[in-house]
């Protein structure tokens, strides 16, 4: 798992620096028309480059994959890997679970905690270049996130695009949620004790109550 570690140790360390740079809201109007056009943002240029772990993908690019699913015609702000692959990762079947979990991820591409799993089930295959491939899409997609607010309020919270980003997040940055409840468009996560005192950490979810609405129309 030493690899492992000090990849979380990186993105951990990361995701704090980001507190302190330049944090921006998404501009979703502007993501909106930016991944509409068909040039180099389009949004189904950007995934095929995303699907394929292309290396060239900037940070904006990034931000527009993460934030741009919520304009495309299958999100859905609940959908995440289901039990079968659970069943498989606990069970340590890897070889299985890697191959169902790749597929899966053709469907569902931005499911954080599935590729938090696949690399570990990488890694304990010690292979290194699937590792490398799966860490740096999911080291993007929680870059985006943690440059997105910096969770110190309703009005600057980490904007997710699905609920279970929340708790990947929360484990990344070694915090245990106690409690959870909404907070304006905010989805706020009470701590358990943790060595830097922090209370609390607030998520943005206004897009998935957008998208919850639209379902149940």
């Amino acid at each position: 798992m030493k690899q492992w570690i000090i990849f979380i140790l990186a993105v951990s360390s990361s995701f704090c620096a980001a507190q302190e740079m330049n944090r921006t809201a998404p501009d979703y109007e502007s993501i909106k028309t930016l991944i509409a056009q068909d040039d180099e943002h389009n949004y189904q240029k950007l995934l095929s480059r995303f699907q394929d772990a292309d290396s060239t993908l900037t940070k904006e690019e990034y931000d527009l994959l993460y934030f741009g699913q919520y304009f495309q015609p299958d999100y859905h702000p609940y959908k995440t890997y289901n039990t079968e692959l659970i069943k498989l990762y606990r069970e340590n079947n890897i070889e299985e679970f890697i191959k169902q979990g790749e597929e899966s991820l053709r469907k569902n591409p931005f499911d954080l905690r599935l590729n938090c799993c696949l690399m570990i089930a990488y890694e304990d295959l010690g292979d290194e270049i699937n590792f490398d491939r799966v860490s740096r899409k999911f080291y993007a997609m929680v870059e985006a996130i943690g440059m997105s607010g910096d969770g110190n309020s309703s009005k600057t919270g980490f904007h997710v695009m699905n609920v279970s980003d929340e708790y990947v997040v929360l484990n990344i940055l070694g915090f245990d949620s106690k409690s959870q409840r909404v907070v304006d468009s905010c989805d706020y996560h009470e701590l358990e004790e943790n060595d830097i005192d922090l209370k609390g950490i607030y998520f943005d979810v206004s897009k998935i109550f957008e998208a919850s609405n639209k379902l149940f129309k």
